[in-house]
């Protein structure tokens, strides 16, 4: 049996001033412009360096246990999504590996990844940061359980 991924508006403790709810009002401050080849999508399997304000929008997906995070299925193939990634209810987006056990990641709501916060075979840590998703259509009742 596996867990079911973990998602919340709450952004990870290293980053400051994250919005937590739709309704507050703050803006992100304005992003620098980067030259061109800067703003490339990060190589499979790194991570991106994104924070909770630049997608206001997107909401976190956690990991439900510390271990090792796996963004493809084995060494060499394509992971199981990419930066700008659609995805559907409970497609994969990783696994958690613990003493051989893999748990797959799956995708709690339809949408959009925005962000990879973990390179592949990193080590997380339970509830730690794995990704960001911006829901379809937008919605959060479904997604906050109400």
């Amino acid at each position: 049996m596996t867990r079911a991924a973990t998602t919340s508006r709450a952004a990870p403790a290293e980053a400051p001033g994250a919005r937590t709810a739709k309704t507050e009002s703050a803006a992100p401050a304005p992003a620098e412009e980067k030259p061109a080849e800067e703003k490339a999508s990060p190589a499979i399997g790194q991570a991106s360096a994104a924070r909770a304000g630049d997608f206001p929008d997107a909401w976190a997906v956690r990991s439900p246990m510390a271990g090792t995070f796996y963004a493809a299925p084995s060494p060499g193939a394509p992971p199981f999504v990419e930066v700008g990634a659609t995805v559907g209810k409970a497609d994969q987006l990783g696994s958690v590996e613990v003493m051989k056990l893999f748990t797959a990641i799956r995708a709690p709501f339809a949408g959009t990844v925005r962000a990879i916060a973990v390179a592949n075979e990193e080590l997380v840590e339970k509830d730690g940061l794995i990704m960001w998703i911006e829901p379809a259509d937008h919605s959060n009742e479904e997604k906050q359980g109400n």
